[in-house]
């Protein structure tokens, strides 16, 4: 899970490949995903009330 504010990332692995760690195929993701995300981040617009 990556937050930033009111932003949200989930990365789920569903199912993953016999004989790999799941677990460590999903932190490794992040780490790849996670700082071109954060760079690339713009605000997200402010919330309002309807």
């Amino acid at each position: 899970m990556l937050v930033r504010g009111d932003d949200l990332l989930i990365v789920e692995l569903v199912q993953g490949v016999k004989g790999r760690d799941s677990m460590a195929d999903v932190v490794a993701l992040m780490k790849l995903v996670a700082p071109k995300l954060i760079l690339d981040v713009r605000p997200s617009p402010k919330k309002t009330k309807s």
